[in-house]
């Protein structure tokens, strides 16, 4: 019993020994004042981000002074991550900029120097800052110390477009049971809450409308780098649909669905105005 009291003492202590340090470690850095305050770029949209800039802005006292920031960087990936990479110290406040080029030629992954369309969405650059004082101590951002410029595409997809399809009716199990072809309805994508997700006004693109004389299904799609993707939504059946697709340069979409029923049909989407 003594000897679990004694352990149990022993851990205490050295919980509030690492808590006391903690505090001692900030209140000393506020205390002299010294940081640096990293803002900036925080998103790469891809095919439109040429540069990106971080903003660096030293706060100092007379007691304290700055002699450098020791800046890393390395590209995190799904495909793997770089080594960190150190880039040039910076002596005083201002901007750091970066070309796509500079961005990626120095952070290989796998050996390989990947370029903007070898990057996915969820991608990122991570770069870390450590203060060196002038009096030799070692210190990190209060804030940030680490900064993470995230790759994504942009998408604007929301609007009215007129479908014309082709594909087949279902027979029940999943088969065809008939064929449709020319089939022209009118669709709405609507933005919703989460950037790149939208709403889909007709999951058929007219089928159930017009084969059937049934309510048209609704669900989402979406949007990751011009790649279309179903969310697993069903009809008023609670048939699940299945929905992938391309978005093209010139703003027509092609794409294909089927449901558990047997439906199905390649649609080609063009923006109504």
């Amino acid at each position: 019993m003594r000897n679990i009291i004694y352990k149990i003492f022993i851990i205490v202590g050295l919980v509030n020994l690492t808590s006391c340090f903690e505090e001692e470690v900030l209140t000393d850095q506020l205390k002299e004042g010294a940081n640096v305050a990293v803002s900036g770029t925080s998103t790469y949209l891809n095919g439109e981000t040429t540069e990106v800039t971080l903003e660096l802005d030293f706060q100092e006292s007379d007691n304290a002074q700055i002699k450098e920031v020791q800046v890393t960087k390395q590209l995190v990936t799904a495909q793997g991550n770089s080594d960190v990479v150190s880039l040039d110290p910076v002596n005083e406040s201002g901007e750091l900029n970066f070309t796509t080029q500079e961005l990626l030629a120095d952070v290989p992954v796998n050996g390989v120097i990947l370029s903007e369309s070898d990057l996915s969405p969820g991608d990122r650059w991570v770069f870390s800052f450590t203060i060196l004082m002038e009096d030799g101590r070692s210190l990190i951002p209060l804030q940030n110390a680490d900064w993470a410029i995230n790759f994504s595409c942009p998408s604007v997809l929301a609007g009215i477009y007129n479908s014309v399809a082709s594909g087949s009716f279902g027979d029940g199990a999943g088969g065809s049971a008939g064929a449709y072809a020319g089939l022209n309805a009118t669709v709405e994508l609507t933005q919703t809450a989460t950037d790149g997700v939208y709403s889909i006004d007709d999951m058929s693109f007219g089928l159930y409308p017009q084969g059937y004389g049934d309510t048209a299904p609704s669900g989402r799609i979406r949007d990751i780098c011009n790649d279309l993707n179903d969310l697993g939504d069903t009809d008023q059946y609670g048939d699940p649909f299945t929905m992938n697709g391309t978005v093209n340069a010139d703003g027509t979409i092609d794409l294909e669905w089927s449901n558990t029923w047997g439906d199905g049909g390649t649609v080609t989407l063009t923006p109504a105005g």
